[in-house]
């Protein structure tokens, strides 16, 4: 803990160097852990003592303090939901139903995916909240094509397949898996992440199809992991991912 506060005092005296000013107030402590008891420590900047919170905004994805990713889930089915809202009034009186894809595609899509390699929702309850925002939008598609909402109960595959658009589920396996596509491509610049995909050479007489081998998951947060998720991905979308 004194090798921290150690650290943020040359953070400090080098800013102070290059005339760089830190907003203090912007400043906090974050302890990650899933402990009960976590170390209570204090940090300063300028004798100035840090806020202790439980989650943080980084780069628009709250982390919070046992990174179970809920506030953040919380907040973009909230902005969400608004978004599509808001699609839904101004498409009031269209009738292109490929312009209103593309309004969703913008203003809600665009959130409900975003960084979704970070906060990947892998409990039943977080998909579906998330579902629920998708079988909204097909729902209402269907209502401009027919003039009706569909029954209670539609299958979401016979929306999906009417309104030629699939689940959130695939659309993050295939984002998932374009980003491992990239980074064995060359085309995403990171040594360490390579370093860290488990790349499975199989035996000549093998006849395993997977080209990665990630760690056993015995816990939520291994499962979660952004190296175990983009590789499984790519094991399902691609048949061979360095061809």
């Amino acid at each position: 803990m004194d090798l921290l506060q150690l650290n943020l005092n040359r953070i400090i005296q080098w800013c102070e160097r290059f005339k760089l000013n830190l907003n203090v107030d912007k400043c906090c402590t974050v302890t990650y852990t899933r402990t009960l008891t976590p170390l209570n420590t204090s940090y300063y900047i300028d004798d100035h003592l840090l806020e202790k919170k439980h989650s943080m905004k980084d780069l628009g994805v709250w982390f919070d303090a046992k990174l179970t990713f809920l506030p953040h889930l919380d907040n973009v089915c909230s902005s969400s939901l608004k978004s599509l809202g808001f699609v839904m009034r101004i498409s009031k009186y269209f009738s292109d139903i490929s312009l209103i894809k593309k309004l969703y595609y913008a203003y809600v899509l665009s959130k409900v995916e975003y960084a979704c390699l970070i906060w990947c929702p892998i409990y039943a309850s977080h998909a579906i909240a998330l579902d629920k925002i998708h079988r909204r939008f097909l729902k209402f598609l269907s209502f401009k094509v027919d003039g009706i909402y569909p029954e209670i109960g539609i299958n979401q595959l016979q929306l999906l397949h009417r309104h030629d658009m699939v689940s959130l589920s695939y659309r993050r396996d295939q984002s998932y898996a374009k980003f491992v596509y990239k980074l064995l491509h060359n085309q995403i610049d990171c040594e360490f992440l390579l370093s860290k995909i488990p790349i499975y050479v199989p035996r000549i007489s093998s006849r395993s199809d997977v080209s990665f081998r990630p760690p056993a998951a015995r816990t939520d947060v291994l499962r979660r992991a952004p190296v175990n998720i983009m590789c499984k991905a790519a094991d399902r979308i691609f048949d061979d991912i360095f061809a």
